[in-house]
């Protein structure tokens, strides 16, 4: 009989869950989130506020296509109507954190996109605005977030072809664009 409650209990331990592994390193922590400046505001409001009385709801547009805190969750840009043209609109931008989001600046272009670099926990970003031919004569700009805002810091001309460019066939639309250069900070 005892060899029998042996075996059982031998069965029972064999068959248990794995020990567990026991670690002298301390579980990694998530990395702390970027403190944002800032109230905590409704994006949908506070565009509407910043953009003024010739905005109307109907007229807004609110894209999320660009994570700029890299928190896998795609931040509010947004427009309204009344303020864009053949060059661009005027884009009110927002990390997100939960139900509301903070202000964290206003470009102008076509919808600004993601660059690889990050500066003070937000991407760095680049925009564009249309100046004619098309969209190959345009103003290319590249932001950075300042800790409070986006500010521009280079960008570039990009001009029409002229027809001696088109002679060897298709231009190359870099040729085109003047190099990247500083953008004087505002005074």
């Amino acid at each position: 009989m005892r060899a029998l409650l042996l075996c059982c209990l031998w069965s029972l331990v064999a068959c248990g869950p794995p020990p567990r592994a026991v670690s002298n390193h301390p579980a990694p922590r998530p990395a702390p989130k970027l403190a944002l400046p800032g109230s905590c505001v409704d994006p949908i409001h506070d565009a509407l506020d910043r953009l003024g009385p010739d905005a109307d709801r109907e007229g807004l547009r609110d894209e999320r296509g660009v994570d700029l805190d890299g928190d896998g969750q795609g931040d509010r840009f947004l427009t309204h109507g009344a303020f864009c043209g053949t060059g661009g609109c005027s884009w009110h931008l927002y990390v997100s954190r939960g139900a509301c989001a903070h202000y964290v600046g206003e470009l102008f272009g076509m919808l600004p996109i993601a660059r690889p670099r990050t500066d003070k926990g937000l991407v760095e970003l680049e925009i564009t605005a249309r100046t004619g031919c098309a969209g190959m004569a345009r103003t290319e700009t590249r932001a950075r977030f300042d800790g409070h805002v986006y500010t521009p810091h280079s960008s570039r001309k990009c001009r029409c072809p002229e027809p001696s460019d088109e002679t060897a066939g298709e231009p190359d639309p870099e040729a085109l664009c003047d190099p990247w250069v500083p953008v004087a900070p505002a005074p």
